[in-house]
């Protein structure tokens, strides 16, 4: 005999499906895709996205490890001086990643100065965008004006991490809402 289940109870399966949807952009309409706001407690003005890009792994890592790694960047401007940043969210559920990773524009490495992970190397209270799990780690990099202007134009991302066995695992998306990352730079450009 089966337990008393709801007729229209949901299916895991299902479950996973509106999560991803709701992850990527897909389930509902985005608002402002960029946005400003001031950070109060340091007066730094602040253009962001309203959410970070969702990438997902190419191949499997094995069981138990989180499939998803974002980025986003952002611009601070601290009376008049303007610094773009990328924020970069990636799983390490053993801590195992000491190097940075690596960012590519439809191919293209691009060339990024790591700042730090927290809100002080910023000069900010928070961060603009949260971890996408407890286990994600979090870094910063100082974008210049050519590497920023090839991220306006990106149709693909590709986010690399290496683990301390030397495995290197690719995060991959397509930029959703299309256009997002060209908002922003012209958002930002004085």
């Amino acid at each position: 005999m089966q337990p008393d289940t709801p007729r229209h109870a949901p299916r895991p399966l299902a479950l996973f499906a509106l999560a991803l949807g709701a992850l990527t952009g897909c389930a509902t309409a985005p608002g402002e895709p960029v946005t400003e706001r001031l950070d109060e407690r340091t007066g730094v003005t602040v253009t962001e996205l309203e959410r970070p890009l969702l990438l997902v792994a190419t191949e499997v890592r094995g069981s138990n490890t989180d499939p998803f790694a974002a980025l986003a960047p952002f611009e601070t401007n601290v009376m008049g001086r303007r610094t773009v940043y990328l924020w970069v969210a990636y799983p390490d559920e053993k801590g195992t990643v000491s190097t940075p990773p690596s960012v590519a524009v439809d191919g293209t490495v691009l060339p990024l100065v790591e700042v730090g992970s927290g809100p002080r190397a910023v000069a900010l209270k928070a961060l603009p965008y949260e971890p996408l799990a407890p286990w994600s780690t979090v870094r910063l990099f100082r974008v210049d004006a050519m590497p920023l202007i090839s991220l306006g134009r990106a149709a693909g991302l590709t986010l690399t991490v290496r683990y301390s066995d030397s495995q290197a695992i690719d995060f991959s998306g397509v930029v959703t809402p299309t256009g997002v990352l060209q908002d922003f730079v012209r958002r930002i450009q004085p």
